[in-house]
């Protein structure tokens, strides 16, 4: 008897159990079409065409009054945040994209009846746009840096030209002074002969005339001093004026 009543108890668990099961699927199933009808109403009641350049893409922007859900704050601040980004889009600046990321998905993991699929889109031309501004200044720093070292490099060679020619200019000074100081050296050396000549003229006939007042006496040679007068030098060191006919 005991073993019977035990046989009915597992049979009606089991039968209780296949039936809870066939429920869940059931609410499930029910629960998905309800979320899935609740996009595609917002979706179709609320999305709207926009212009990105030469494309077009659908974006989704529910009214704060109609947003029904218990997140309705991060919906605002997404559609919020999306505004900004296409004005930024507009106006060719850059787009903090992190930030609205980050938001989706915290409103995909509370909410996920929302409609969060249009949002990654949108978000999705926003990304590329910016990664195209932040490409083209990448391009266009490049070049500046490209074309200030080619300036850079033109007013160095122009000044090396520049020194160049200075360097040269002085070696041409360096050089006719050289060549100047080896004419005048010259012309000096000539000059200094000539002089050595004349000077060795004017000794010989002085020599000559002494020699001669020294024959005129035989003893002494006789000199004649500044003021006109003649006179010798005697054995004491000393002058001895004599007649001026003795110098003549």
């Amino acid at each position: 008897m005991k073993i019977k009543t035990l046989l009915l108890f597992v049979f009606l668990t089991n039968t209780i159990i296949g039936q809870v099961n066939e429920i869940m699927v059931i609410t499930n199933a029910v629960s998905n079409k309800i979320s899935k009808n609740k996009k595609t109403k917002l979706e179709e009641k609320y999305s709207s065409k926009r212009k990105f350049g030469k494309d077009s893409a659908l974006v989704l922007r529910v009214p704060n009054e109609k947003i029904n859900s218990k997140y309705n704050n991060y919906v605002e601040e997404i559609q919020k945040t999306l505004d900004t980004a296409y004005n930024c889009y507009t106006s060719n600046r850059h787009i903090k994209c992190e930030k609205i990321s980050n938001l989706i998905m915290i409103l995909k993991i509370y909410d996920s009846d929302w409609p969060t699929t249009l949002y990654l889109q949108e978000l999705s031309v926003y990304e590329q746009y910016d990664k195209k501004l932040y490409d083209e200044e990448y391009i266009k720093r490049q070049f500046a840096i490209k074309r200030r070292k080619e300036i850079n490099d033109s007013i160095a060679f122009i000044y090396e030209q520049k020194n160049k020619r200075i360097a040269d200019s002085l070696m041409v000074v360096d050089l006719n002074n050289k060549k100047q100081k080896e004419l005048d050296y010259k012309d000096a050396q000539e000059s200094s002969d000539e002089n050595s000549a004349v000077i060795y003229s004017t000794t010989k006939k002085q020599q000559t005339k002494k020699d001669k007042f020294r024959s005129s006496s035989g003893n002494y040679q006789y000199y004649r001093g500044p003021r006109g007068g003649c006179y010798y030098i005697n054995s004491n060191g000393k002058k001895v004026y004599v007649d001026h006919s003795y110098c003549n």
